[in-house]
């Protein structure tokens, strides 16, 4: 049996986890990124590993700290890299960590808008804000996305595979 791993931080690892996974059947390891370090970091992992995916992407409260003209380098960068990318992750909105929602909303918006453009797949993180994602996924008409470590309710999972969308559920 071979494996995809759809959510990971490489840049967080060793090399040798990469090594590990070949092991252990992991075909394709999709390597997301937290904030701009991190996408170069993914960038140059998926370069040197043909099993490793990009995903360039800002953790949700990290974006909340960034100036309008960091946050528009980072979209930049995305943008200047999308032949080299699979997605753009992780990406979302976490009510738990931040109580900014309208800022979290505005900024998922600007991104699902940029997935859109660039025909990629978004990997979002939905933490205490899963139906919200939801409806503003549906709202702005986004198509191909991964509900990351999902684990809102079976409605909302039944609402995310009416959607033709994907989930991963944590192992806890």
């Amino acid at each position: 049996m071979t494996f995809i791993d759809v959510h990971c931080h490489l840049d967080l690892l060793e090399e040798k986890a990469i090594e590990n996974a070949r092991k252990k059947n992991v075909r394709i390891i999709v390597a997301n990124s937290t904030d701009f370090d991190s996408m170069k970091k993914v960038l140059k992992l998926s370069e040197k590993h043909p099993e490793v995916r990009s995903a360039l992407g800002v953790y949700p409260i990290k974006y909340l700290k960034l100036s309008q003209k960091e946050f528009q380098k980072n979209l930049d960068f995305i943008k200047e890299n999308s032949e080299k990318i699979s997605a753009i992750g992780e990406v979302g909105m976490d009510f738990k960590e931040s109580d900014e929602k309208e800022k979290q909303i505005s900024i998922f918006k600007k991104i699902i808008s940029l997935s859109i453009k660039l025909d990629k797949h978004l990997i979002v993180h939905s933490r205490k804000a899963e139906l919200e994602c939801i409806e503003i996924l549906e709202k702005e008409k986004a198509q191909k996305v991964i509900m990351h470590c999902f684990s809102g309710k079976i409605k909302l999972a039944q609402r995310i595979i009416s959607n033709n969308w994907f989930l991963s559920i944590p192992a806890n």
